[in-house]
């Protein structure tokens, strides 16, 4: 008997609480107020958007569908993926272990040479943790979603985009690359002790727009790069970095790159 229900309990654990299987991915959270999701993705371009509905899925993009083509390449075939990824997809290493906590929702996928759509509820509190192959299309954009996001990525490009956060974003490539954020919900107050914005880039440039009456506490450092900013900021600290507030102070942005500019913007 006890056999049996240990059983049962590996195979709750499997299907609820860890996820690794071939694409498309669904998995429902109907019923649950607050749902929760933690992601671990290697590929080529992840594309998130919140919408209103209760379901995760994970497919294929074809994001370079809408691009026009150039007039030259009338009459030609696009073969830019069989240039770019025709070497063999394989696992680059071994799925962790599954999580202790069996409403846990996580989800393991190695799918080195896709661009993927995931679709998530809204409110969700995201987490994200991304690995790219080397490629000028290398990106990770977030659009749409109330929840609380927490990313760890490594991408060429990350665009945030009509969300209320917080946002704690980290990554330790050594690539160039870019951070933009915009149209950032902002709150009233300084309800979170989080920070409102929190990134820590190796080397990258951050682009954030706040709107011009938002109540801010911003704090930058960068140690080879310069800060700019059309904001009406009032500085608190005389050094080589910046410490400010907007409109007497609130939530807080925080950023910290080691090789990069960083650039505060009215929001248009």
């Amino acid at each position: 008997m006890k056999k049996s229900i240990l059983l049962l309990i590996f195979i709750v654990l499997f299907k609820t609480g860890f996820t690794q299987q071939t694409l498309p991915i669904k998995h429902s959270f109907k019923g649950q107020s607050a749902p929760s999701v933690e992601l671990d993705i290697y590929g080529t371009a992840i594309y998130i958007e919140g919408y209103d509905g209760d379901e995760l899925t994970i497919h294929t993009y074809d994001a370079a569908s809408s691009k026009s083509e150039p007039e030259e390449a009338r009459g030609l075939a696009n073969i830019s993926s069989i240039a770019k990824y025709s070497y063999e997809r394989k696992v680059m290493y071994d799925p962790p272990a599954q999580p202790a906590d069996p409403k846990q929702v996580f989800i393991w996928l190695r799918e080195n040479d896709k661009v993927l759509l995931i679709k998530v509820p809204r409110n969700i509190h995201l987490k994200l943790k991304a690995g790219f192959m080397q490629s000028e299309i290398s990106k990770i954009s977030l659009k749409d979603l109330t929840g609380e996001l927490e990313i760890n990525g490594a991408a060429l490009v990350t665009e945030v985009n009509n969300v209320t956060g917080p946002i704690t974003f980290s990554s330790n490539t050594i690539v160039s690359s870019k951070i933009i954020i915009t149209n950032i919900k902002w709150p009233n107050a300084n309800a979170n002790p989080k920070p409102l914005i929190n990134i820590s880039a190796h080397t990258a440039d951050v682009d954030i727009s706040v709107p011009e009456n938002a109540k801010a506490t911003i704090d930058v450092n960068t140690s080879n790069g310069d800060i700019y900013s059309n904001l009406n900021l009032v500085n608190k600290r005389r050094s080589s970095n910046f410490s400010g507030d907007l409109n007497g102070g609130g939530p807080s942005i925080v950023v910290n790159t080691n090789y990069g500019n960083v650039f505060l913007r009215k929001q248009k």
